[in-house]
């Protein structure tokens, strides 16, 4: 404790000298109801409901984009011109507009060209994506700038476009592009941070990004820490994988193991997505007295009261060095006001597969750290106290450059 005492008490006198560069942070949101399309509560439960946003600065002209921050994919992407399905939405990028602004040539290191324009390509679960051209231009999160390589779409599926958003914030690994310096990793080592962003996700849909080491503000507690393993070979890391022992709902076990392979940690999905075998054990665990047990089952969205809530479930998750994270059903059952203001859906569905993900259930109500110079992730335990919002989206990506 008086190590850390004094190395905070280190940064922070180098920080005044300006020597090394303090955290800072960056608020973010979920988008309001009023954005959102509107759902009757006898419908099935929506697939494309929005994550976190956050403003970023793009170009000579600083034009402010809001982006959904994915930690499951690690390129910037924005609305383009030209893009029919963007521009009908709202602010789109323009390179001819930025000074700044540069295209990539088609080299090696792109495997998608559109004559002398390098260009990316997005994919993604639920069947949407994107095609962009990739530029260097000068980025700003939260003050802090630097010039780097992003993708502006020229071309995307409408069921991609949304309304309350214009584009994505991808904060994985450069792994996860095959790209060698995604735009976070350039803020971070341009500005003299260390490289490390924390996320601080509150249940009334507000929040807090931070570059570089943690606010002290939001750290509440002890710090757990786990392990981040790497994806094609042990030196190239890609998406935030995580290693789970086991998932327990009251002490009672739900047939996940490690077998199932490593799960991604990932601020795009706005789901606890379980493997098919684990999903269908969890229902069938749940008490079917409890209330809205099953609409929940039909993925049909009910209303509850907060000592409604308080009947369900606690779940448990354990890392593999003994590490339990405790989600509570103000954080899987999920708000949506947007059909009405007692009414909720169930966050935890199925993956498809034997893929599972850590999303909003996981992340909300704490404050969690991405340390890539170890490659761990820590986190503060969190509370029943206080709900809030939360939304359905799946926004794990592959990228080709």
């Amino acid at each position: 404790q008086f190590q850390q005492t004094l190395t905070k008490m280190m940064i922070l006198v180098l920080a005044l000298l300006g020597l090394v560069c303090a955290e800072v942070t960056l608020p973010i949101r979920k988008p309001q109801k009023e954005s959102l399309p509107q759902l009757k509560a006898s419908e099935p439960i929506m697939e494309h409901l929005p994550a976190w946003l956050a403003d970023v600065k793009l170009g000579s002209n600083s034009k402010s984009f809001a982006l959904t921050i994915d930690t499951g994919s690690g390129l910037l992407g924005v609305y383009g011109q030209p893009c029919s399905a963007c521009s009908a939405v709202g602010p789109t990028y323009n390179p001819l507009a930025s000074t700044s602004s540069a295209a990539v040539p088609c080299t090696s290191l792109c495997k998608v060209c559109s004559g002398s324009q390098c260009q990316t390509q997005a994919a993604y679960l639920d069947g949407s994506g994107w095609t962009g051209n990739v530029v260097t231009d000068t980025v700003t999160i939260a003050g802090k700038s630097a010039r780097t390589n992003f993708a502006y779409m020229v071309n995307a599926s409408t069921s991609f476009v949304q309304t309350w958003e214009q584009g994505i914030l991808g904060l994985a690994y450069p792994g996860a592009l095959g790209y060698p310096y995604p735009v976070i990793g350039d803020i971070l080592k341009q500005n003299g941070m260390d490289n490390e962003f924390w996320l601080d996700l509150n249940r009334d849909g507000s929040g807090e990004l931070t570059l570089g080491s943690p606010d002290d503000r939001y750290v509440n507690g002890p710090l757990h820490t786990i392990n981040v393993y790497a994806t094609f070979n042990p030196t190239v890391y890609a998406f935030y994988r995580v290693l789970l022992q086991d998932i327990t709902i009251d002490g009672k076990f739900i047939g996940f193991t490690s077998d199932f392979g490593l799960t991604i940690v990932d601020s795009g999905t706005t789901l606890l997505l379980l493997p098919y075998s684990v999903y269908i054990q969890f229902l069938s665990t749940i008490n079917p007295n409890l209330p809205c047990k099953s609409a929940f089952d039909d993925k049909k969205v009910c209303s509850l009261t907060p000592s409604e809530i308080a009947q369900w479930p606690v779940i448990q998750i354990t890392f593999d060095n003994g590490v339990i994270a405790s989600i509570w059903p103000q954080d899987y059952l999920q708000a949506r006001s947007d059909v009405g203001s007692s009414s909720y859906q169930l966050g935890i569905a199925s993956s498809g597969s034997k893929q599972c993900l850590l999303g909003d259930p996981f992340l909300t109500n704490r404050y969690t750290g991405f340390i890539r110079s170890s490659n761990t992730i820590q986190f503060t335990d969190n509370s029943a106290s206080s709900m809030a919002a939360s939304s359905l989206l799946i926004f794990l990506v592959f990228f080709t450059v």
